[in-house]
């Protein structure tokens, strides 16, 4: 049994996260000083103040016995009935060799081939999916390469054969593809079809054509502007049923972090995300440069002042209005509780087989394509085999690994690491999971800092979504 708590402060307040009860707990300064001295002394000497927090039935003994994800008893159920999505690797082709890729870039465990998945391996994955997804109210089907786009003529037998052969199943379709490709015609095909569809540009153009490139070396910029400029002509709506996402590159000391912030030329369109680039799979974590982080900070502070209602939206970088999800979906996460469950297991990991699941072009099965195709722990199985449920089980409840660790850990309701981040290709590693923790602690008591920032200013986090 432990007493496990997170104390932290901001310019405005002090603040600790009791983790017994799943809750925060504003403090007057001599509480927090004392709460932190008993945190810092490794949970030995109590001392009044927490006694009499105790009193109140907050910072009672956490008594965890076992770390278990919740479905791990129904999980053989949930692969052969509940399939939410899957997703085809169409190709190893791309036409682009984007710095950062995990084909082309530092990764190390894929690399770009001329392979490209058959018609047969793409029905039969079609088939695996469709018959285990009984109990699902949709299943998302998604393209994904390479290139996925190299490939539009597989694209469409694959949703002739769809709607041939399970008329009647809800499907959603989706796409992402790096946007060279994305022609009026082509456009018009997957609006018919009804596709959900994303493309990557990491404008603005400067920036773009340095980690975007064709395989000649010059950049991708213009081509993309002038299809979706034609598209858009075409079609008015397309910038509702086209997403944008730009992935944020490291090490740009050549341009200011503001330019980055700047990508103007998609302020129309309705659904923008920001991502920052993946740590998984490679030896040296990504750095960004401190005009990078200040100038995040800075649009990260505006989108705070506009839920808070200090300034206009007008101000804010829209791309960054996504976050806006993430605090309203963690806010609702922190409820309280009054009895610590005795098995529990940390939030990260979807269900692998169901919740999600990459085919690839040879017809392996991986839970998704975040993952690595030349892992061993992360290989599923195959669509002749099916999927190893042992196999499933280490990558839903990766926690297991470093039980004890868990069991000790603050956060452990709130952690969103997956078995991906303890994967080494050859095994689950311990010792690289538990190097995650610390960044993993960080991150979410800057997430709770927001939230008290947000809750003390009376943001309404019941908001579904903010119009965009």
């Amino acid at each position: 049994m432990a007493i496990l708590f997170r104390t932290f402060s901001t310019s405005w307040g002090y603040y600790v996260f009791d983790t017994s009860t799943n809750s925060v707990i504003v403090l007057n300064e001599f509480d927090f000083n004392e709460l932190r001295k008993f945190e810092n002394s490794g949970f030995v000497n109590k001392n009044n103040v927490l006694e009499s927090y105790q009193e109140r039935s907050f910072f009672k003994d956490v008594n965890i016995k076992d770390i278990l994800h919740p479905d791990d008893e129904y999980l053989e159920s949930l692969i052969s009935r509940k399939v939410e999505m899957v997703t085809l690797q169409l190709t190893q082709r791309c036409n682009l060799r984007c710095t950062y890729c995990f084909y082309s870039g530092r990764y190390g465990n894929r690399e770009h081939s001329d392979l490209d998945i058959s018609f047969d391996i793409a029905t039969k994955a079609l088939d695996y999916a469709f018959s285990r997804s009984i109990d699902a109210e949709a299943l998302s089907v998604g393209f994904y390469g390479g290139e996925p786009l190299l490939m539009i003529d597989l694209i469409k037998d694959c949703v002739s054969y769809i709607e041939e052969h399970y008329n009647g199943r809800r499907v959603q379709y989706n796409i992402t593809t790096n946007g060279t490709l994305l022609t009026k015609n082509v456009y018009k095909y997957l609006k018919d079809k009804d596709f959900s569809i994303l493309v990557s540009i990491d404008g603005p153009k400067p920036i773009h054509d340095s980690n975007r490139k064709f395989k000649n070396g010059t950049g991708s910029y213009d081509r993309i502007i002038k299809n979706l400029a034609s598209i858009e002509e075409f079609d008015s709506e397309s910038v509702r049923r086209i997403g944008i996402n730009a992935v944020i590159g490291s090490n740009r000391n050549d341009l200011c972090g503001d330019q980055i912030f700047s990508i103007e030329e998609f302020n129309n369109y309705s659904a923008l995300t920001l991502a920052f680039l993946s740590d998984t799979y490679i030896d040296e974590p990504y750095s960004y440069n401190n005009l990078l982080s200040v100038a995040h900070e800075k649009e990260v502070c505006k989108l705070l002042l506009f839920l808070a209602g200090r300034i206009s939206k007008s101000h804010v970088f829209k791309f960054i209005l996504s976050y806006i999800d993430i605090y309203n979906r963690e806010y609702r996460r922190i409820r309280r509780i009054e009895n610590f469950p005795e098995v529990v297991h940390h939030s990260g990991p979807c269900v692998p087989g169901a919740s999600r699941l990459l085919i690839n072009i040879f017809g392996d099965i991986f839970p998704c394509e975040r993952v690595s195709e030349l892992s061993l722990p992360m290989k599923l199985g195959t669509l002749d085999s099916g999927i190893d449920i042992s196999k499933a089980r280490k990558i839903l409840s990766p926690g297991r690994l470093i039980k004890e660790h868990c069991k000790n850990c603050w956060m452990i309701l709130h952690c969103m690491s997956c078995a991906a981040h303890y994967d080494t290709l050859t095994e689950l590693s311990a010792p690289k999971a538990i190097s995650k923790c610390e960044g993993n602690q960080q991150q979410y008591e800057y997430l709770l800092k927001i939230i008290c920032f947000l809750k003390k200013n009376k943001y309404d986090f019941m908001l579904s979504e903010v119009s965009l």
